[in-house]
């Protein structure tokens, strides 16, 4: 019997979605029986390419048995012809995509961190991840780039950051200042790549260009394309602009032949052709005013974008796609972005904007709760509420039932932040004592209530388990056995591993599907009373897909704790536990060792314990939790807590060494590098 291709991956590439193709739309045509459709969803130019790029393509055509020109020689002098940059300075890839992925295998090492914002353009974490780097993502900040929080992510280990100008898919732009702010706060060992493949599609005169920020000190890498403005997005051209010896860099890591002979010779044609780009430019101009006034016309939030695209907010993004699908429609749903409530529409002809909108209201309308369909409505602002007397669109919640098993602190606090943010049609509860669900009740943590893990699942569309990870198997057990097939069951324990290798299986025999996910979040209080729905605001929570992993499910546990504010970010279930061993389970244990260590102790008469200052409550605080719940995630995880803390105790021989010997110079070295540690953490160990 053969072997499992999947068992032969590493768990960074096992954990890796791969990127949602759009279908062909003849395929989308049969498949809905439908004709004459028209495709918004890949910022695709609505003009086609230049006409002197495909007289160029044509007059090629008799050449394409010959292999292309390996280092794109003419193109790269009409690239610095037009830019007044000198041709070393430049490499030309199969589209900008490509250079992304040679940035990432020329500058990072497995473990090495490359800053990148959140919700921005996904193929920069897909091609760090597939080189087993670290994704350190910052999230954004009012829809962009929020460049002083990138800056303070930026750690000893960060060797790339990545920046989209303006980005996608939201379309903002960061400006002058905050980009000039950004590049002097950045190490000078550290590479800055800014893409700017919407750049010609930019009038704002605070728009940084940052070909003029190129010089011996920056690392800085410029990313440019043909597929948006130029419109040759189906011959992959776009290039890279920096100093020559990080093009010599990338040249090191690039095949040869890797941009075709058509490419190149439209590619020089179209960088000649400022009639086309202008024309181009115009129409877009004229196609976002459309769009947007037409949002505020229907009452729906867009963000204002400075692309060739539009990110409107719509209520269900999926269900929308799918009914404007069936209008002859395409846009992109933005699931696969979190962002579960937009689509993202290209602009199109001035018919096609039309057509566009004329569907969107009639799906609109269909999607309404009932009644006659409503009269044009008034221009709301996009970044304020609906004003008074203006009616909206009624969009259905995200989740129509959550069952959350354990309303306690943490599954208390998910409640109230799911009602706070309207992800949810019904909540409901489940605990093991009446008082715990009394509590909840009153407090309006959840609408219903039982003691049933099964009962509560029966009728969910997502299920928290919101207990003790010793608890994990039968609670799942029990939800399992009365789920509807589709159910996506996730958890909020601490450990990864064991859960994730116990849960998929349980789940996927039930027709559910299981996401591991751990909020890491909390207070020293206890139980429903202390439910707090800004417990996890601005907090890091951590999901472990697998390669089976379905991604609707993934996408709907991301969405669910970031409507409860967190920053979400995935990696493995294995990384998870070496890395929380490190920073929460040992020293969890350490610290009930060093309570125990003074609690009976005793200098003659007196307790040591009576003298415990601040600094010891402080040190010992967490001390104080569950001894159960630690007994289960130490068991749950025992190979990488027993390795952080055989390292522990070798920093602490050491340290014991260093006294032993009275070496004051090794030990103030020793104790100033770990105080250096401790005040980077304040400066820049969240994201």
């Amino acid at each position: 019997m053969s072997r499992d291709a999947a068992a032969l991956l590493p768990p960074w590439i096992r954990q890796l979605a791969p990127y949602p193709p759009g279908k062909p739309i003849e395929e989308l045509e049969r498949e809905y029986g439908i004709s004459g459709s028209i495709k918004l969803a890949s910022n695709e130019n609505p003009l086609g390419p230049s006409p002197k790029a495909l007289e160029a393509a044509r007059a090629a055509l008799d050449n394409i048995h010959r292999y292309p020109d390996g280092g794109a020689f003419h193109l790269t002098r009409r690239l610095a012809e037009k830019h007044g940059i000198r041709p070393e300075h430049f490499v030309v890839g199969n589209g900008s995509n490509e250079i992304i992925e040679l940035i990432v295998r020329a500058f990072v090492r497995p473990g090495d961190e490359v800053v990148m914002a959140d919700q921005a353009f996904v193929i920069y974490r897909m091609v760090v991840q597939a080189a087993a780097g670290t994704p350190r993502v910052v999230a954004l900040r009012d829809f962009t780039h929020d460049l002083p929080a990138m800056a303070a992510a930026i750690t000893p280990r960060t060797r790339v950051v990545f920046l989209a100008n303006p980005s996608n898919p939201t379309g903002t732009i960061y400006t002058t200042p905050a980009w000039e702010a950004f590049i002097e706060a950045v190490p000078s060992r550290v590479v800055v790549v800014a893409d700017d493949a919407y750049a010609e599609f930019v009038e704002d005169a605070a728009y940084p260009d940052s070909l003029a920020y190129h010089g011996r000190e920056r690392l800085l890498v410029t990313l440019r394309t043909l597929s948006k403005i130029y419109g040759l997005a189906g011959l992959r051209v776009g290039y890279g602009v920096a100093r020559p010896d990080i093009i010599d860099a990338l040249h090191r890591v690039r095949q040869p032949f890797n941009v075709n002979v058509l490419a190149q010779v439209a590619a020089a044609a179209a960088l000649g052709d400022d009639a086309h780009v202008a024309r181009t430019r115009e129409a877009n101009r004229a196609g976002l005013a459309f769009l947007q006034a037409e949002c505020r016309r229907l009452g729906l939030r867009f963000v204002p974008s400075w692309a060739n695209f539009l990110l409107i907010e719509v209520g269900d993004g999926a269900a929308v796609y799918e009914e404007l699908l069936r209008l002859g429609v395409i846009v992109r749903p933005m699931g696969f972005y979190r962002f579960p409530r937009h689509i993202r529409v290209t602009v199109g002809t001035r018919e096609e904007c039309r057509r566009f909108v004329t569907a969107l209201e009639r799906v609109l309308l269909q999607r309404r709760s009932g009644g006659p369909p409503a009269a044009p409505q008034p221009a709301v602002d996009p970044g304020s509420d609906t004003e008074a007397g203006a009616t909206r669109s009624v969009a259905r919640p995200p989740i129509g039932t959550l069952a959350v098993i354990g309303v306690g602190l943490i599954g208390g606090s998910l409640a109230l932040a799911a009602k706070r943010a309207g992800l949810a049609g019904r909540i409901v509860g489940c605990a093991r004592t009446e008082e715990t669900l009394r509590i909840a009740r009153e407090r309006g943590l959840v609408d219903a209530t039982t003691h049933d893990p099964g009962e509560a699942a029966a009728a969910a569309d997502v299920v928290v388990l919101a207990v003790p990870v010793g608890d994990m198997a039968s609670v799942a057990a029990s939800v399992c056995g009365r789920a509807r097939p589709g159910t996506v069951v996730t958890d909020v324990g601490s450990v990864k591993g064991a859960v994730v290798t116990l849960l998929e299986p349980l789940c996927a025999r039930a027709g559910c599907t299981f996401v591991g996910a751990h909020p890491v979040a909390g207070k020293e209080g206890a139980g429903p009373a202390e439910a707090d729905a800004d417990l996890f605001r601005s907090h890091r929570c951590i999901l472990t897909p697998t390669s089976t992993t379905d991604p609707g499910a993934l996408a709907r546990v991301r969405a669910l704790w970031e409507a409860a504010g967190m920053h979400v970010e995935e990696m493995d279930g294995e990384t998870h536990d070496r890395i929380l061993a490190r920073v929460s389970h040992a020293p969890h244990l350490v610290a009930y060792a060093l309570a125990a260590s003074v609690g009976a102790a005793r200098a003659g008469t007196l307790s040591v314990a009576a003298y415990a200052g601040s600094g010891f409550r402080d040190t010992t605080r967490i001390a104080a939790s569950s001894a159960r719940l630690w007994v289960d995630i130490a068991l749950a995880n025992p190979a990488h807590i027993v390795e952080a803390l055989d390292e522990f105790s070798r920093r602490l021989e050491a340290l014991k060494q260093l006294i032993r010997d009275g070496d004051r110079s090794q030990l103030e070295r020793m104790l100033a590098e770990a105080r250096e540690q401790r005040l980077r953490l304040d400066a820049g160990g969240r994201p």
